[in-house]
């Protein structure tokens, strides 16, 4: 029984379009919900199994990996690090399989478990290989089309982008992801099989209800080698500006879907008062912080990216956008088809305002030109900051990425 099914406020300013439930939107690390769906579909079949090694794919693979199984690719126990690269990065899927293979492992595979966004670009790779297809069409043929869903993938929906939300920051109007640079059949491989598709807040109630409804899908029995056998499940993401999350409880019997394309209202923010009137949570006391329990800060590595965060962070954290302004200008490497001074500005204003000051929680570096730091906004949600730099000489900034959920 549905409850709620709602949308408010719209989902693009100019033509003036509300935000309803058939109105298409990204999804971000929800994505990692089908590529799930679909390496347990070939398991199923009988394809390969769970505990087969990567080598069978990726028979390049060096001593460090030889032992990564498909499962711990699945669970985030195979040791890779969260991030790869910038999303949009014109990168191939040879190119990135052999950067995933050449980079250090965060832990011994199996040993210990790191939320991992190119380990589940592997799975993509091994859906391409195993299927013969594009990841975009497995997931059109196996899944989307036998639950009748048309306003669900990448670029098979050809989707009507009067139909699809926008986001809205402090600095304005962001484009539609498939508007962003991507390759022919779908995402550049630094996002493919863990974040970039869009869907709708219906069409994603119709998936997760096959999902843990019955076995439509995949078997009972396959799908609890992936998700907690009594279908309990929590995944959101998000880039800042549109935020997407989905949490079910059996034990309640209730599930939650919210999306939101304004970086003013995060999934998280939104959540907390329907939980509240669900039962699920008490009221937070007037004044109380959003943000988690004081924890010593996480130790930056001494690498050329462990220097480049410290300096941004002493610049962020200052709040103040004229010691932002002169970072950018010291410390960015130019990018002709980067955003403006101006528009970082903007970002920066935004950003500030929905982070606050950046107390690293966890640190994670691949190698010694990037970072990724963890740490929680003013609303306790975690945030995940990456940077990029030049690997050599002033080891300007090349990249940086934000992400909450």
């Amino acid at each position: 029984m549905t409850l709620l099914q709602k949308g408010y406020g719209l989902a693009i300013r100019n033509p003036r379009t509300p935000f309803t439930p058939d109105i298409a939107t990204q999804i971000g690390s929800c994505t990692k919900d089908f590529t799930a769906v679909a390496i347990l579909q070939l398991a199923q079949r009988g394809k390969f199994a769970l505990t087969d090694k990567i080598t069978r794919w990726f028979p390049e693979a060096p001593a460090d990996k030889r032992a990564i199984t498909v499962a711990q690719l699945l669970d985030h126990t195979a040791g890779f690090e969260e991030y790869s690269g910038g999303d949009f990065d014109a990168v191939t899927r040879e190119q990135f399989s052999a950067h995933l293979m050449a980079s250090k492992l965060r832990s011994v595979p199996g040993a210990e478990e790191h939320y991992s966004n190119p380990g589940y670009g592997l799975l993509a790779v091994i859906i391409e290989k195993m299927s013969g297809t594009s990841y975009d069409e497995y997931l059109r043929d196996a899944i989307i089309t036998p639950l009748g869903l048309t306003h669900t993938g990448f670029l098979l929906p050809h989707f009507d982008r009067a139909r699809v939300s926008r986001g809205y920051n402090a600095g304005g109007e962001e484009s539609i992801i498939i508007e962003k640079a991507h390759a022919a059949d779908g995402p550049y491989w630094n996002l493919r099989g863990n974040g970039g598709m869009l869907s709708t807040v219906a069409e994603m109630q119709t998936f997760y209800d096959a999902l843990f409804g019955g076995e439509t899908l995949v078997s009972f029995a396959a799908r609890g080698q992936r998700f907690a056998p009594n279908g309990a499940v929590g995944l959101a993401g998000g880039d800042m500006t549109h935020f997407f999350l989905y949490e079910r409880d059996p034990q309640k019997g209730t599930s939650i879907i919210i999306a939101t394309n304004n970086a003013a209202f995060s999934g998280p923010k939104v959540r907390m008062p329907i939980e509240i009137v669900l039962g699920n949570r008490t009221a937070m006391p007037a004044g109380a912080p959003g943000g988690a329990a004081n924890v010593p800060a996480a130790k930056l590595p001494d690498t050329p990216a462990g220097a480049a965060f410290a300096r941004y962070m002493e610049a962020f954290n200052s709040g103040d956008t004229t010691k932002m302004l002169a970072f950018f200008t010291e410390h960015l490497a130019p990018n002709p088809q980067g955003p403006t001074t101006a528009q970082r500005i903007a970002n920066y204003r935004r950003i500030f305002e929905h982070i606050g000051p950046i107390t690293p929680r966890s640190v994670s570096s691949p190698d010694a030109n990037s970072i990724a730091v963890t740490t929680r906004n003013r609303d306790g949600e975690t945030v995940t900051i990456g940077i990029t730099v030049e690997p050599s000489g002033a080891h300007r900034i090349v990249g940086v990425r934000i992400t909450a959920g």
